[in-house]
């Protein structure tokens, strides 16, 4: 089992008993860490079978099977698994990121249709400015992750002494998995949102120069009012004087 630091776990033969029961644990003490109990409904998984071959035969990945170079020592063995699995978990964070940033875009893809009809955004202020929270959630996200996903840099594990052979492993399921390619889409689709966020800023400070121009327009109506008021009432009291 191995527990890596942004949240993902990663099982090498365990049964899905096991599985569960040490997830349920990991629950457990998430929950009585966080303030709010951690949504088990965006837990992402992944499933993928492993063989072990003739150690002279280079790691490959085929139909969602991994096919290991056998090492003669147990040490050898968990070595090549976390080098794989470090390859796993960044294509499960790409995935993570692939569905929020998706789950934005298919909010917001009404924004340029509304754009293109009504040359407006047909949104609330306070609709438009939880888009805006959303979208400057996924780039924080994104670019947390540009490091080790999108420059393609070896994570610290393999910086260790005498593990220069086992980065082969991690770019090849890295390859498979073809992680630089999404992360790259996901580089242009963030740029799509950046340009959306400035559509939404544009409109957020128009609806607040609309109701400024309102406030303005009451408050001229306001005092227009109260001088034509102050005009009848000293006209009254004029007329009432002469009369006595």
């Amino acid at each position: 089992i191995l527990v890596f630091a942004d949240g993902c776990v990663v099982f090498w033969n365990l049964d899905s008993f096991e599985e569960q029961s040490f997830l349920d644990c990991l629950f457990k003490e998430c929950d009585e860490a966080l303030e709010d109990p951690f949504p088990r409904k965006k837990v992402v998984t992944d499933l993928y079978s492993f063989s072990w071959v003739d150690g002279s035969e280079p790691m490959e990945i085929a139909n969602d099977c991994i096919y290991l170079p056998y090492a003669t020592t147990r040490q050898g063995r968990l070595l090549i698994k976390t080098a794989v699995s470090f390859g796993l978990v960044q294509s499960l964070s790409t995935d993570v990121l692939e569905d929020s940033v998706d789950s934005v875009m298919k909010r917001a893809k009404q924004i340029p249709k509304s754009l293109s009809e009504h040359g407006k955004v047909k949104l609330k202020r306070k609709a438009i400015s939880q888009l805006m929270g959303d979208v400057l959630i996924c780039r924080n996200n994104v670019h947390l992750q540009n490091t080790s996903l999108f420059d393609g840099n070896v994570p610290e594990f393999f910086w260790a002494g005498e593990r220069e052979h086992l980065e082969l492993p991690f770019f090849t399921t890295r390859e498979y998995l073809a992680v630089n390619s999404r992360a790259e889409d996901l580089n242009r689709k963030i740029d799509v949102l950046k340009d959306l966020m400035d559509v939404l800023q544009s409109e957020v400070n128009g609806l607040h120069s609309e109701w400024l121009e309102w406030i303005v327009i009451v408050l001229i109506v306001i005092e227009v009012l109260t001088s034509v008021f102050e005009f009848v009432y000293q006209q009254f009291l004029t007329r009432n004087q002469d009369h006595f």
